[in-house]
């Protein structure tokens, strides 16, 4: 606490013949207090009141998409620092605790909600911060914890903080990102014996993600030993054209919002008979290595196309 203000009076003063306007005196210089020799009269009845306003700590931070926004440039995802294009995070929960490993209600020493900008920020009674203190986050629903700046942990999703003399604990950033390999779309389609369809569909990345081969696993009403063959559809117009190979290796590393166009062709056999059904259902892994090195996989949404023989 810090000492603001303090002035006396004196309550019998119609006794002591202290003067009775102005009823209060003394003066404050740094925490000494000097009652002027005047005052000091006898029966006074003297009363001295002080003003103290508590110390107050602030502890404040980020909470941003650290997926490499605009910038085109992989190392910039899951670093732990805020570049172009990686957008602040509004509605994260914030969590002040003593570090507790799975902190109880009674570890919690307050509760916020990062603001439009992805910013949080905590006004605390600084004898009433733990050392050390961590700031813990709650993701959002879609993202995945990703990065933080020094302190950081993941498998907590908390930054570790030392308490010093310091009033003001800035800089305590979260980076989290939507690891989403998005594929579109369902296809249906009829065909003859000896038939061929092609079906469209565009894989997109919403952050950096090293994306391996488009699998399809095939199911027959019919086994008749139909193929299917997937192409890489390089300008992207729904329809394989000449020069364009078949896509059988791992796809590679896409940036956010990149796209890629594949056709997958569906080849019916000719001895096929009518309402033989053939569904292909595509999909494909990845992987993203965050920061500690973290290796986190996953796998798009399925899609299916269904060909009818008729």
């Amino acid at each position: 606490y810090s000492l603001n203000s303090a002035s006396c009076t004196d309550a019998n003063a119609a006794t002591s013949g202290n003067p009775a306007s102005p009823t209060t005196f003394g003066s404050l210089t740094g925490n000494q207090l000097t009652i002027p020799a005047v005052n000091i009269r006898a029966g006074a009845d003297i009363l001295c009141t002080f003003t103290n306003t508590a110390i107050t700590s602030s502890i404040s931070g980020r909470v941003f998409n650290d997926n490499s926004g605009s910038t085109g440039v992989a190392a910039n995802a899951y670093n732990g620092t805020q570049q172009a294009g990686e957008l602040g995070l509004a509605g994260a929960t914030i969590r002040l605790t003593n570090c507790a490993a799975n902190p109880a209600p009674a570890d919690v020493l307050a509760t916020t909600q990062t603001d439009g900008a992805g910013d949080y920020s905590f006004s605390v009674v600084q004898p009433s911060v733990p050392n050390p203190f961590c700031v813990v986050e709650s993701n959002l629903n879609g993202y995945t914890s990703v990065s933080g700046t020094t302190g950081y942990t993941r498998s907590s999703d908390s930054i570790s903080i030392a308490k010093t003399a310091a009033l003001a604990y800035t800089g305590h950033n979260f980076g989290d990102a939507r690891l989403n390999l998005i594929l579109t779309s369902n296809g249906q389609q009829t065909t003859t014996p000896s038939g061929t369809v092609s079906y469209p569909h565009i894989l997109r990345s919403e952050s950096v993600l090293s994306v391996g081969t488009l699998n399809t696993i095939s199911t027959e009403t019919h086994t008749y030993g139909r193929t299917t063959v997937l192409y890489r559809d390089t300008n992207c117009n729904g329809a394989v054209d000449g020069g364009e190979s078949t896509l059988t290796s791992a796809i590679g590393q896409l940036l956010p919002n990149q796209e890629i166009c594949v056709v997958q062709r569906v080849n019916a056999p000719a001895n096929a008979t009518n309402g033989a059904q053939h569904v292909a259902t595509l999909s494909a892994s990845y992987t993203a290595t965050v920061q500690g090195g973290d290796v986190l996989s996953g796998s798009s949404n399925t899609r299916t196309d269904t060909t009818l023989v008729g």
